[in-house]
């Protein structure tokens, strides 16, 4: 059972999941449901539990939460933690519940899967390329009206792509481009004649979030 904060995420479906023999660190030789761990009573240091196994101490995840969560709020900064190492809704929950202003993660399958859970904003670590990615982060968008998505941009290309993209699905949007070189916000000029779409640019060395809102 999670005890950790969870941010209202919707994570009941994961306790009930059934887990099958076979799933890495765990001694068991028919399903299992996932609430039902914590009542086998199994101890990982009397070698109850199949090896090798990654256990968290909880304490000690508290303490990095909350250590976390008053670093940054002494420094005024926002913090968007990569998820894609863990990919466990149950730690973004955590996170969130502890101050995350998002959850940062590398591919559209995982952002489709920590949606699935409730979270509501999420950068993508890279570009959108496949026009089936695109889509299925506009379907996210059109389906929830708070969710909040970010991807990267690097070129004029990749601007004109998501704009088009917005277009095309007719999702009232606003794509935030930018780049060193100043060259995304010439793009996001170009893109702005498109009913149903907005360009905003931001400025700054490097790639910023390219953002887009229902």
């Amino acid at each position: 059972m999670n005890t950790l904060p969870d941010d209202g995420l919707a994570l009941a479906a994961l306790e009930e999941q059934v887990l099958q023999p076979g799933v890495k660190g765990l001694p068991i030789t028919e399903p299992l449901r996932q609430h039902m761990i914590g009542a086998q009573d199994w101890n990982v240091l009397n070698a109850d539990t199949s090896f090798p196994v990654a256990v968290l101490k909880q304490s000690a995840l508290l303490h990095n939460l909350q250590w976390m969560r008053a670093y940054c709020d002494h420094y005024g900064v926002v913090l968007a933690p990569h998820g894609k190492t863990t990919m466990s809704p149950q730690l973004f929950g955590a996170q969130l519940a502890n101050g995350a202003w998002g959850i940062t993660l590398a591919t559209a399958a995982q952002v489709q899967i920590a949606a699935r859970f409730g979270v509501r904003r999420i950068i993508l670590a890279n570009e959108l390329v496949a026009p089936a990615d695109i889509k299925a982060m506009l379907h996210l968008m059109r389906e929830d009206a708070g969710f909040e998505f970010h991807a990267l941009v690097d070129s004029l290309a990749g601007v004109e792509r998501l704009s088009q993209a917005v277009q095309a699905g007719r999702i009232a949007a606003a794509l935030a481009a930018a780049g060193g070189t100043g060259h995304a916000g010439q793009a996001c000029r170009r893109a702005r004649s498109g009913r149903g779409a907005r360009c905003r640019t931001r400025g700054g060395e490097g790639a910023r979030p390219a953002t887009g809102r229902h």
